[in-house]
C-alpha cells in the first residue's frame, strides 16, 4: 500500500503525487549507530535525495533507478535507506532510515515500497523537462529537498515487457505456468528532441495498442526490448498430517513450465537503414519452476527479429497528427522548427 501525503505546498508543475511513504519493514539495527532513526527522538535538520544505480543501466532517459535518502539529526547523527543490490540489502554503514519515515512526490512515474523508480511507459510527453523528486520528513515536514534527474539520452536504456512468473502451486499440486513473452511490432525513427537535438523515436505496440515509447541518443548504445517469458512456478508443498490407519500425506507437486520467449517485428523509417540497429531483443525462455516434484520444463528462446523498411508517415501517424517533430527525410530535414 502506498500512502501519499499532502502536508507540504510544492510547485504547481508536480502534478501526480506520489508518496514516498510505503508498508516497508525497516532494516535491522546497525549496532555501530544504534536503532533507526523511526525508533529516536532525535532532531532532523537536513535531508538529502541522491540515485543509486551500480548496473549504469536506465529504465527510461532518466537516469535514476533507486532512490536513496540521508538523514541528518541535530545529534549528529546520519540515517540512510536501505539500498538493494545482488550482494543484499544496505545502509552504506549508516543507521537504518526506513521509507516510512520519508513522503514526498515526483513530477512522472512512481516509486516502489524500497524506492525503486518505474518510469511511465509512454516517456515522450515529459523528453522535453526533468524529473523532478520531491521529499520531506514526516515527523518534521520542514526538513525537505528536491532531487532534479536531468534526462541523458545515451545512457544505456531498456524496456521490460517480460512475462509473469507463474504462481506457486497448491499442495501437492504443479506450480503454474509462466506467461510467454508478448508480440511486440518497433517502430523506429528520427524526432528533433529539446534544443534541436536529433533523436532515436522508439514506439512499440503489441495487439493491444501503445506499449512503451521512449528516445535514445544517435550516438548511444541500442535501446535493449527485453521479451523473455516468465519462470514456472513452484511446486506445491507436501503435506504429510495423521498417524496410522489415519496418516494422510499429499506428495509434493513438480514445478511449473517456463513461458516461450516472445517475438518481435522491426520497422524502421525506409529514409534511414542504419536505425534497424538501434534496438536488441532479448527473448529467452522461462526457466522451469523448481519443486521437490521434479522442476518444470525450461521455456523456448522466442524467434530471430524480422526487421522491415516502412514509410516513416505510415510508422508514427499518430505522433504527426499532434506535432510532434517527426523528421521526414531521416536525420536531414524536420518536419518544423520545434522540438519535444
Amino acid at each position: 500500500m502506498v500512502r501519499t501525503f499532502a502536508r507540504r505546498v510544492v510547485p504547481a508543475a508536480l502534478a501526480a503525487a506520489v508518496g514516498l511513504a510505503a508498508c516497508a519493514e525497516s532494516p535491522p539495527p546497525n549496532p555501530a549507530y544504534g536503532p533507526g532513526f523511526s525508533a529516536t527522538s532525535a532532531r532532523p535538520v537536513r535531508l538529502e535525495l541522491a540515485d543509486y544505480n551500480p548496473s549504469g543501466r536506465c529504465s527510461s532517459p532518466f537516469p535514476l533507478a533507486q532512490l536513496r535518502a540521508k538523514l541528518f539529526t541535530g545529534d549528529g547523527r546520519p540515517y540512510q535507506t536501505p539500498v538493494f543490490s545482488a550482494q543484499g540489502q544496505d545502509t552504506g554503514g549508516f543507521a537504518p532510515l526506513s521509507p516510512s519515515d520519508l513522503s514526498g512526490n515526483l513530477n512522472f512515474g512512481r516509486l516502489t515500497a524500497d524506492l525503486g523508480y518505474l518510469p511511465p511507459a509512454d516517456l515522450l510527453p515529459f523528453i522535453g523537462g526533468n524529473l523532478i523528486v520531491t521529499g520531506w520528513v514526516i515527523r518534521q515536514p520542514t526538513v525537505w529537498t528536491q532531487l532534479i534527474v536531468q534526462p541523458r539520452f545515451d545512457c544505456p536504456q531498456f524496456v521490460n515487457l517480460s512475462g509473469r512468473s507463474g504462481p506457486m502451486g497448491s499442495p501437492g499440486r504443479q506450480g503454474g505456468f509462466g506467461e510467454s513473452g508478448p508480440t511486440v511490432r518497433v517502430s523506429l525513427g528520427y524526432v528533433t528532441g529539446p534544443g534541436g537535438k536529433v533523436l532515436v523515436l522508439v514506439r512499440i505496440d503489441d495487439a493491444r495498442g501503445l506499449r512503451a515509447r521512449t528516445v535514445i541518443a544517435l550516438d548511444g548504445p541500442p535501446l535493449e526490448i527485453l521479451l523473455d517469458a516468465g519462470a514456472g512456478g513452484a511446486g506445491g508443498m507436501e503435506i504429510r498430517n495423521g498417524y496410522g490407519i489415519n496418516r494422510f500425506e499429499i506428495p509434493p507437486g513438480m514445478g511449473g513450465d517456463g513461458g516461450d520467449g516472445g517475438a518481435a517485428e522491426i520497422l524502421y523509417d525506409d529514409t534511414a537503414p542504419e536505425l534497424e540497429r538501434k534496438v536488441v531483443i532479448v527473448n529467452r525462455g522461462g526457466a522451469g519452476g523448481p519443486g521437490a516434484g521434479g522442476t518444470g520444463s525450461p521455456g523456448r528462446s522466442g524467434p530471430l527479429p524480422r526487421s522491415e523498411p516502412a514509410p516513416v508517415r505510415q510508422l508514427f501517424r499518430d505522433e504527426l497528427a499532434h506535432g510532434v517533430p517527426i523528421r521526414i527525410h531521416g536525420a536531414i530535414e524536420p518536419t518544423k522548427n520545434e522540438s519535444i
